[in-house]
């Protein structure tokens, strides 16, 4: 019979060629998007604030990369230097009040 028979299957614990895919340092794809998917991103003044704080993120160790901002959300590529920012936080709002 089939059920008397076991197969003992090998499965290595993890998969050797995913090693270089996983690195000390890895950059994150981030999305953000308005509450109710409201369009006001798409502003000269949105992204000058964007600029300004991607650019003050270097002092805390996290680096901006490529970004896009449309009208309802914005997609960031983001990376950060475990040393550097340990476990602060950083929070920002897009929209000057």
């Amino acid at each position: 019979m089939v059920g008397d028979r076991r197969q003992k299957i090998l499965v290595p614990e993890r998969l050797r060629r995913l090693s270089p895919v996983f690195q000390r340092t890895p950059i994150y794809f981030v999305t953000c998007c308005t509450a109710k998917r409201q369009r006001f991103l798409a502003r000269k003044e949105v992204h000058s604030t964007f600029v300004k704080f991607a650019q003050s993120g270097e002092a805390f160790g996290a680096f901006t990369g490529r970004y896009v901002i449309m009208p309802d959300r914005v997609h960031v590529f983001v990376a950060f230097d475990e040393e550097r920012l340990g476990t602060q936080r950083i929070t920002f709002s897009m929209v000057p009040k």
